[in-house]
């Protein structure tokens, strides 16, 4: 069971879907998937300088001056010394594969359907729309964290415009579907098209 939401009157009305959402096959590779995809966002910059990186005198320091055990004014228990342990730059990123990234976008999504939060939108093309409008329209609907999947972007173009200042409202393409805005969302909002090209894919 889904609800449908034509967007020219914001009537909201339930349909039923051919999709079996009791299955939870996929539960397993969800926090695998949220993992690779934050590793995936590291930028792994941070670094401090070793040794060889530090500008200063290799020549043994004066005798009687409490610090010639040490050598090297360079050393990591010197101010200005190099860092033993430090961070150095690195690629984060690892693989997986994409059966995997599939059960767990499959997962979410029929996730939403079974608590009736997937809401499919009609009209989209043809609507004509402001935020005021928008955000008064879906008012009645308590819906907060609203995560909205568009295939055409030139169908689409009046709804985003309209969405583009509103709190808590993302829109991604349908390609850039994904596990962790999925989960992160309250409510997932999907154009008839996405979720046809979705639903053949995954479901």
């Amino acid at each position: 069971m889904v609800k449908t939401l034509t967007i020219g009157d914001f009537s909201l009305r339930e349909q039923e879907i051919d999709v079996n959402i009791t299955d939870v096959t996929g539960y397993g590779c969800v926090p695998l998937v949220v993992r690779w995809q934050m590793a995936r966002r590291r930028m792994g910059h941070a670094k401090t300088k070793k040794l060889s990186e530090l500008a200063g005198s290799t020549a043994k320091m004066r005798r009687g001056s409490g610090d010639r055990k040490y050598r090297k004014k360079r050393a990591p228990n010197h101010k200005g010394g190099y860092s033993c342990m430090g961070p150095v730059v690195r690629d984060f990123t690892f693989s997986l594969p994409k059966k995997v990234i599939r059960k767990a976008k499959s997962f979410v999504l029929k996730d939403k359907m079974r608590h009736n939060r997937l809401v499919l939108v009609e009209d989209i093309s043809s609507a004509s729309l402001g935020t005021k409008f928008f955000v008064a329209g879906l008012k009645p609907f308590n819906m907060s964290k609203i995560l909205f999947v568009y295939d055409d972007k030139e169908d689409s173009h009046n709804m985003l415009l309209s969405t583009k200042n509103v709190k808590n409202f993302k829109s991604v393409v349908t390609d850039a579907f994904n596990v962790y805005d999925t989960l992160n969302a309250e409510f997932l909002l999907m154009d008839i098209k996405s979720f046809e090209k979705i639903k053949d894919k995954l479901l």
